[in-house]
C-alpha cells in the first residue's frame, strides 16, 4: 500500500512539474519579443496608442522593428473619440523630419489603398539616415483638423534587433532542453 501511495505521490509530481514547465515555456514565449503579425494591428509595431489628435484618437503602427535607413510602413488608425469608430473620410498627412536635419522635412499622403486593411490610413515613407527622426501626423477630417506627432530612432541599415533575437534563442534552447528531459523522463518512468 505504501509502495501505492508513493507511486500515486511521483505521478503527482510528475504532473505539476509538466504544468509548470509548460507555463514557464508560455510565459517565455511571451516575454521573447516574438510577436506574430496578428497580435499588432497591421503586422508593426504600436508607436501611438489612443493618442489624442484634436477631435480625433489615433493610433499608429510602423514596420520594420527596429526602424532603419530605407523604406518604413506606417499605418495610422483614425478614430471618434467616444465610440472609437473608425473614420474613413478624413485627409491624412505624413510630415517626417530628421531631429538632426531640421529644414530636411518630407510630406506625404496616406491612403487606404495603400495597406491590407482598409480601415487604416497608410504610407510607406524613406527614412534617409540613422538617427532620431519626427513623424507628424495632420488630419483633416468631418470632425475638423487635428495632429500628433512621435518620435522613432531610426538605425544603420541591416540593424539587428538583438533583444528579439537573445530572448528567441534563449526560448530554443529553452524548448529543446524541455524535449529532452521528457523523453529521459519518460524512459525512466516507463511512459
Amino acid at each position: 500500500m505504501r509502495i501505492l501511495s508513493e507511486l500515486s505521490v511521483i505521478r503527482r509530481l510528475e504532473l505539476l512539474t509538466r504544468g509548470v514547465l509548460n507555463r514557464l515555456l508560455l510565459f517565455l514565449l511571451c516575454l521573447s519579443g516574438v510577436s506574430l503579425s496578428l497580435v499588432w494591428a497591421n503586422g508593426g509595431t504600436p508607436r501611438l496608442t489612443n493618442a489624442e489628435a484634436g477631435p480625433y484618437v489615433v493610433s499608429v503602427w510602423t514596420q520594420p522593428d527596429p526602424p532603419q535607413v530605407g523604406q518604413l510602413h506606417v499605418s495610422i488608425a483614425v478614430m471618434k473619440p467616444p465610440t472609437r469608430e473608425v473614420i474613413l473620410g478624413a485627409n491624412v498627412q505624413l510630415f517626417v523630419e530628421p531631429v538632426t536635419h531640421p529644414g530636411q522635412t518630407t510630406s506625404t499622403q496616406a491612403r487606404h489603398e495603400a495597406g491590407a486593411n482598409a480601415l487604416l490610413y497608410h504610407d510607406t515613407i524613406e527614412l534617409s539616415q540613422p538617427g532620431r527622426w519626427q513623424i507628424s501626423i495632420l488630419i483633416d477630417g468631418p470632425e475638423g483638423p487635428g495632429s500628433t506627432a512621435f518620435f522613432l530612432q531610426v538605425e544603420p541599415p541591416g540593424a539587428i534587433n538583438w533583444l528579439k533575437l537573445g530572448s528567441a534563442g534563449i526560448l530554443f534552447v529553452l524548448a529543446i532542453g524541455w524535449v529532452f528531459w521528457r523523453r529521459r523522463h519518460r524512459r525512466g518512468t516507463g511512459a
